[in-house]
Parts: structure tokens; C-alpha cells; sequence
């Protein structure tokens, strides 16, 4: 399956412990495909996020965070909230 994440999810599941938290690291331990467009891309990172925050996103995404319509980012996405979580304590 493929899931295209918004900013909404990924500021909420990035920056507090909780569902969407679970949910971001589920998704990584799965095999399905996680992205995100070039404009959710732009308004996370426009926001107020914290170098940590930009960090697991680009390991998420590559980069430049964006996530091409072919490449699955599943192994990065496992890895990322993992060092996330790690790096919120």
C-alpha cells in the first residue's frame, strides 16, 4: 500500500509521543510505501521545526524531502523513527 503523508501528520507524529508517532513508525517497520509531495515538503520545512525535526524528515525522504512517486521509503522511514525517538529524550 502506498501512503502519501500530509504536514499535519508529520509535524504532530514529530514533535509529541502519540498515535500519529505509532502510526509514522509502523508505517516504517512495514512494507509499504510512505511519501509526500513537493508542497507538503515546502510547508514543513517553512515552519518552525527544529534541526532534529528537519533531520528525521530528510532521512525520511532523502535530501531534499521529497519522495518520488517511485521510490519506496520504507527502509529510511524505519531507521529515522527509531533515531528520532532516541533523539526527543
Amino acid at each position: 500500500m502506498r501512503y502519501d503523508l500530509d504536514t499535519d501528520f508529520l509535524v504532530y507524529a514529530l514533535s509529541r509521543a502519540g498515535s500519529e508517532r505509532r502510526r509514522l513508525r509502523a508505517l516504517g517497520d512495514s512494507d509499504d510505501e510512505i511519501r509526500r509531495s513537493a508542497v507538503a515538503w515546502y510547508e514543513f520545512s517553512r515552519g518552525p521545526r527544529t534541526p532534529e525535526q528537519l533531520a528525521v524528515v530528510r532521512s525520511l525522504f532523502g535530501e531534499d524531502g521529497v519522495s518520488s512517486p517511485a521510490t519506496p521509503a520504507t527502509s529510511r522511514a524505519s531507521r529515522s523513527s527509531s533515531e528520532e525517538e532516541g533523539g526527543s529524550r
